[in-house]
């Protein structure tokens, strides 16, 4: 049984990676401005900590699947802790390695990659792994994510992700029309930090 955990978790972060995609308005290609922009926005938030609801929306099922976690982002690292329906912890360092609670790999190199641009918003890696367009204004921006590589283009359509300081939602639609949305909250500052 310990051995299929991190399939399930696995499952859930491959999940997390099908979701719907709004139109943006005034959207352009990825010029340098639109990802300068979003650069600046995000100021400080390379480093990160988040509570999240994870709802997925399956062609096969009547009602929505629903998760909650919390992720941690650290100098490119991401400890993704789920907490409900069931307990399980996966890490991916900075390089894109799949490892569960246990330190065992996961061999999901191309996933487990793609996981860690998008939250880590790497975007010199987004650069080659995406046809990228967008909004940024005020602060608030918007990514819209075509995939050029083969392998995430044969499951997925369209991504986006929407923030400000960090990441606030990510939305993933798949070539069967299947989606998922993760909404991250960000906890409220401590006092003196």
């Amino acid at each position: 049984m310990n051995h299929r955990r991190p399939k399930n978790s696995l499952i859930t972060l491959v999940t997390f990676f099908s979701l719907s995609v709004l139109p943006a308005a005034n959207t352009h290609g990825a010029s340098e401005d639109l990802l300068g922009c979003v650069h600046q926005s995000l100021g400080s938030g390379a480093s990160w900590t988040a509570d999240f609801n994870q709802t997925q929306h399956l062609a096969l099922l009547s009602s929505p699947l629903q998760s909650s976690g919390r992720v941690e982002v650290n100098a490119g690292t991401i400890h993704w802790e789920m907490v409900s329906p069931i307990a399980d912890v996966l890490m991916i360092d900075d390089q894109g390695k799949l490892t569960s609670s246990n330190g065992e790999p996961i061999n999901h190199p191309v996933i487990a990659n793609t996981i860690r641009l998008l939250l880590t918003l790497d975007i010199e890696g987004l650069k080659n792994t995406f046809k990228i367009a967008g909004t940024c204004a005020a602060g608030d921006w918007s990514l819209q994510l075509e995939p050029t590589d083969t392998v995430l283009a044969a499951v997925f359509s369209l991504i986006e992700i929407r923030g400000g300081a960090t990441v606030d939602t990510v939305v993933l639609r798949t070539l069967n029309a299947d989606f998922t949305e993760i909404r991250f909250q960000q906890p409220p500052p401590t006092a003196g930090g």
